[in-house]
C-alpha cells in the first residue's frame, strides 16, 4: 500500500456536516492517494436496492484532467452505466468490495452467459495497452474500484482511473484495507440518511465517558454483552487517535480492530459536547433489510453482505462479529434455503428484495 493516513477517510466519512455531494468529494480526496495514478477519481453514489431499477446519481470527479473527463463521459458513463440493463450493472457493483472493472466484466461474463455479449463490447482483452484498445475503439481501459455498498445495496462508489488495463487480480492486502475502508463509507452513508447531528446524544442508546463509565444505555444496550462489545468498539476508536502519529503499518492494525458495526447493530463514535467532554456514543445504524420468515435477523444479515461479493473475514469486520459465528450463520442460512453451495447461496439472497 502506498503512504496513505487509512485514518483520515474514517474521520471525513463520519463527519455528518454539509450536503451528499461535498460528503462524497471530501472521502473521495482522502481516498485519492491510495488510489489515483495521475488519472483521477470519479465518484457517486447509488441506489441498488431493486436490481431491475438501479439508480446511480451524477458522478463527483477528483483530480481528473479533461481528457480523463472526456474518456470517463463517453466509453465508460454514457456508453456503458447509463446504458447497461439494470441487471448488469447491479452484477458490477455486487461484483466484490475492490475490483479493477476488467477482472469484474471477464468473472461476469464466464460466470454469467446472458451478461457476456453486452460485457465484451466494452471488455478490452487483458493485455491491451491504451493504444491497442484506442483501435479497438475502447478508449477507457479501466478503472480500479472501491465499492462501499451495504447489505441493501445503498452506497457509493469510488472509481480510480487507469490508463491500461489490469493484467490481474487488485493485490489481496491492499484490496482487503479498502475492502474494510468500503465497509465504514458504506456505515458512515447510512448513518449520514439518518441525520445523527440532530442531537449526537439524545439518539444514541450508549453513551460511556473517557473512563469507561456508562452514562446511559436503553434498550438492547443494556446487557452486559452489548455494553462490554461498546467499551471495545471505544477503545478501537482511542488506538485508531494514538495510532496515527506511528505511521501506516500501526495504523493498518488499528483499522483491523475498528469494525464497522459492533454486535451487527450500532456504530460507534467519539462525540464532544459544548463544553469539550469526551464521549463514545453507540449509535443504532445495522441496514434496514425487509425481515424474511425463514432466516433469523443475523443470518439475514449476513447473506445480505454475501450478496455484495465480500468474504466471511468482511463480513465479520463489516457487522463485528467473529468469523466463526459468520460462517455458523452463512451455514445455517443455507439449510434454511436449500442452497447448496456459496454462489447459489448469493443467488438467493439477490432475490430477498429490500423497501
Amino acid at each position: 500500500m502506498t503512504s496513505f493516513d487509512l485514518l483520515r477517510v474514517l474521520d471525513l466519512a463520519y463527519r455528518f456536516d454539509g450536503d451528499d455531494a461535498s460528503w462524497l468529494l471530501r472521502v473521495a480526496e482522502a481516498m485519492r492517494p491510495a488510489l489515483d495514478v495521475g488519472c483521477g477519481i470519479h465518484a457517486f453514489l447509488l441506489d441498488g436496492r431493486d436490481p431491475d431499477a438501479m439508480h446511480i446519481a451524477e458522478p463527483v470527479a477528483v483530480g481528473v484532467t479533461p481528457e480523463w473527463e472526456l474518456r470517463w463521459h463517453e466509453d465508460w458513463w454514457q456508453s456503458f452505466l447509463l446504458e447497461a440493463p439494470s441487471r448488469t450493472l447491479h452484477a458490477m457493483m455486487t461484483h466484490s468490495a475492490c475490483n479493477h472493472s476488467v477482472q469484474a466484466w471477464n468473472d461476469l461474463a464466464r460466470a454469467i452467459p446472458s451478461l457476456r455479449s453486452h460485457l465484451e463490447k466494452h471488455t478490452p482483452a487483458p493485455a491491451d495497452t491504451a493504444r491497442a484498445a484506442a483501435q479497438r475503439g475502447m478508449r477507457y481501459p479501466d478503472s480500479l474500484n472501491v465499492v462501499a455498498l451495504d447489505g441493501t445495496g445503498i452506497g457509493c462508489v469510488f472509481a480510480a482511473n487507469r490508463p491500461v488495463s489490469a493484467r490481474g487480480p487488485v493485490p489481496r492486502g491492499f484490496a482487503r484495507k479498502m475492502g474494510q475502508l468500503a465497509t465504514h463509507v458504506a456505515a458512515a452513508y447510512r448513518l449520514r440518511r439518518r441525520r445523527p447531528g440532530d442531537d449526537m446524544l439524545e439518539s444514541s442508546e450508549a453513551i460511556i465517558d473517557e473512563q469507561r463509565r456508562v452514562v446511559h444505555a436503553t434498550g438492547e444496550a443494556t446487557s452486559n454483552g452489548a455494553l462490554e462489545a461498546i467499551g471495545r468498539a471505544a477503545h478501537a476508536i482511542e488506538r485508531t487517535l494514538e495510532a496515527r502519529p506511528q505511521g501506516t503499518a500501526e495504523e493498518g492494525r488499528a483499522l483491523d480492530e475498528r469494525q464497522a458495526l459492533t454486535a451487527g447493530r450500532w456504530t460507534v463514535l467519539e462525540h464532544r459536547d459544548g463544553d469539550g467532554r469526551r464521549y463514545f456514543v453507540a449509535r443504532p445504524n445495522a441496514a434496514a433489510i425487509t425481515p424474511v420468515a425463514a432466516l433469523s435477523e443475523r443470518e439475514l444479515q449476513v447473506v445480505k453482505a454475501l450478496t455484495l461479493g465480500h468474504g466471511n473475514q468482511l463480513i465479520a469486520y463489516e457487522l463485528g462479529l467473529s468469523p466463526s459465528l459468520v460462517s455458523k450463520h452463512l451455514a445455517s442460512a443455507a439449510r434454511k434455503l436449500h442452497a447448496y453451495s456459496r454462489g447459489a447461496l448469493a443467488a438467493i439472497g439477490k432475490t430477498l428484495q429490500d423497501p
